[in-house]
């Protein structure tokens, strides 16, 4: 698991995504009080820690983020609509592909 918070960034932005997608909601902390806060009961309770993981452990089989097979399928999706996209001569261009979640 992962403590994050959505921040300004890409990268904290996507950390965020991501903690969510897993279904761990708790660990993205909106402001820097509760991150702290966050930070130290998982790190003084090995109790809040084990829940953490074993929701982390959980989901991973049944959460969108963590399913590689759907993950691949989605992502030909896209190169499919490109590839249509050149075979009909036509210039590229942008699309939406069905979401994951």
């Amino acid at each position: 698991p992962v403590l994050t918070s959505p921040g300004e960034s890409f990268a904290s932005a996507e950390a965020a995504g991501a903690v969510k997608a897993a279904g761990l909601n708790s660990l993205v902390a909106e402001t820097l009080e509760e991150y702290e806060r966050l930070a130290k009961d998982a790190g003084s309770d090995p109790a809040v820690l084990g829940a953490l993981k074993s929701r982390l452990a959980s989901n991973r089989w049944t959460w969108p983020l963590l399913d590689a097979g759907q993950y691949i399928r989605h992502l030909e999706c896209a190169y499919e609509t490109m590839c249509a996209t050149s075979r009909r001569g036509e210039a590229p261009q942008s699309f939406d592909v069905k979401p994951l979640f």
